[in-house]
């Protein structure tokens, strides 16, 4: 009998009282409690966290869905959504398809929701004069 093995990725951690400086890439689930200076892109699909205590000194982008409990200074991107929570403190604009925030959430900054459906262009007719 052969057993079946499935390898899930081990979620990355940065720890509270954790202060990195640079870019970082991620390819999993991932929390982060510390401070990053720095851009932080994430390619899975997997969730990320910016808890309460996190602090991003820089954009942040991510092809799953980004969770928002800390501060983050600097735009965010997700392919899926984006949730502030009321603890959170964002300033710079957030991009994706579905946006969510919370009463209480500090955000300044703007809003761009794109549809996961194109719309078709409108044909229009003009009159010579």
């Amino acid at each position: 009998m052969s057993a079946l093995i499935i390898q899930i990725p081990t979620p990355s951690l940065i720890t509270e009282g954790t202060r990195i400086q640079g870019d970082l890439t991620f390819q999993s689930n991932t929390e982060i409690h510390g401070t990053v200076e720095g851009d932080v892109h994430q390619h899975a699909l997997e969730p990320i966290q910016v808890g309460r205590t996190g602090w991003i000194k820089g954009s942040l982008s991510a092809a799953g869905p980004v969770l928002v409990e800390g501060r983050v200074e600097g735009d965010i991107s997700s392919l899926i959504k984006i949730r502030l929570s009321a603890t959170a403190c964002v300033h710079g604009t957030l991009n994706a398809p579905q946006i969510e925030v919370r009463p209480g959430a500090i955000f300044e900054g703007e809003f761009r929701m794109k549809s996961e459906k194109k719309a078709k262009p409108q044909a229009t007719s003009k009159r010579a004069a």
